[in-house]
């Protein structure tokens, strides 16, 4: 872990912190100036290479990308702009060494496997649920590409 991802694991943890601080306030249509540009770093964060990362910021995206009350309405854009990345967080992260991948997690996301696998079925899962309820059209059409593309066999990207 170098000093950069200390420094965005803090910063994730505060926007993190600021936004379950303040969801009610949001929910109940108050701290509006702020809100976009903590949406922008938790979003920025969730899209971070290790995994603890952005953990700490899509805590926060399924209660934010269902956020609904009279004055806010978060845009389904978001869902949208996050979606590509949770699909690739679904892949097994591996490397192919001598043509044999390799499912070392920790040098691709700074986790070991089984944390991979605990992320990946309860946080990430949350976080594509929170995805299909904010844009279930658009939601199945991004995941139907993303499949064509995996099976695609002239696609050879680090997919398991």
């Amino acid at each position: 872990q170098t000093n950069d991802d200390g420094t965005f694991r803090c910063l994730a943890r505060i926007a993190s912190a600021i936004f379950k601080a303040s969801f009610e306030l949001l929910r109940a249509g108050r701290q509006m100036r702020s809100v976009f540009g903590l949406v922008d770093i938790l979003l920025k964060a969730s899209a971070h290479p290790i995994i603890h990362v952005c953990a700490l910021a899509q805590e926060c995206l399924p209660s934010l990308l269902i956020l609904d009350s009279e004055v806010f309405r978060v845009d389904p854009s978001y869902a949208l702009r996050i979606l590509p990345l949770l699909q690739q967080r679904a892949i097994i992260p591996h490397q192919y060494i001598g043509g044999v991948p390799n499912l070392d997690a920790v040098a691709l996301c700074g986790i070991d496997f089984n944390e991979f696998l605990s992320f990946r079925e309860n946080l990430l899962q949350d976080v594509l649920i929170a995805c299909y309820q904010n844009c279930r059209r658009e939601y199945v059409e991004s995941c139907t590409s993303a499949v064509e593309e995996f099976c695609d066999p002239g696609s050879r990207g680090n997919t398991s």
